[in-house]
């Protein structure tokens, strides 16, 4: 079931986006536009979370956030499938990291907004298991690629 307030919300934040983004061919992966979505959202969520004694779950929260798109992006610039494929178990692990870090901020954040955050992010990790496994198939047999 899709959220249409996230959508429109998605939406504007996609079309705000500069066109040096919009036309690489990245920006056609649905797992790169969510990933970097969720930077944005993720550095406002931060800003809302200013207590103290979470300074060090904030920073390791964003740099999960971050190395989702950043892994997405490497992986997809990567000569071969295994390589790929690497970069995207790479990209999933930090978006299950992500949720953890998530969960610290339960207070700060409140139930919806930290219930909108799993949801996104569940969204984005179905989106790098069906990629990853896509992959693995088309490796030679015993490849193992971490992650799924």
């Amino acid at each position: 079931m899709r959220d249409s307030v996230f959508e429109e919300q998605y939406e504007k934040w996609e079309a705000a986006q500069p066109e040096l983004l919009r036309t690489d061919v990245l920006w056609t992966l649905d797992s790169y536009r969510l990933a970097l979505y969720l930077v944005e959202l993720s550095t406002t969520d931060m800003r809302r979370a200013r207590h103290g004694d979470l300074a060090g779950a904030r920073r390791q929260l964003l740099k999960a956030v971050i190395s989702i798109s950043a892994n997405i992006a490497e992986g997809y610039s990567r000569p071969t499938l295994a390589d790929r494929s690497r970069f995207i178990a790479y990209a999933l692990g930090s978006t299950r990291e992500a949720i953890t870090w998530y969960a610290s901020f339960r207070i700060s954040l409140g139930d919806a907004t930290l219930f909108a955050r799993y949801t996104h992010l569940a969204r984005l990790r179905r989106i790098l298991i069906a990629t990853q496994r896509n992959q693995h198939s088309r490796l030679p047999p015993n490849t193992f690629i971490p992650g799924i």
